[in-house]
């Protein structure tokens, strides 16, 4: 079942550039904002990414960051 959804206060220059994509797009309003909101929303959060580098764990055998940023000061 489809819901409305209505946007308010949106600046003039976002809706004529929006309106325009939509029209070179060969799309309506509608469906280019519906299509933005997907491709949004499939997006992971900051919270989401960070939980997932958390479930990869520790690397071992690779070098430690304060050694890499060690040898790099070295080099200098």
């Amino acid at each position: 079942m489809s819901i409305m959804i209505q946007i308010r206060n949106v600046p003039e220059d976002v809706h004529r550039r929006a309106k325009a994509k939509a029209a070179l797009e060969g799309v309506t309003l509608s469906d280019l904002a519906l299509r933005a909101l997907q491709k949004e929303l499939r997006r992971l959060s900051v919270t989401e990414v960070l939980a997932r580098v958390r479930e990869l764990g520790p690397i071992y055998g690779a070098p430690a960051a304060a050694d890499i940023i060690r040898e790099e000061r070295d080099i200098r």
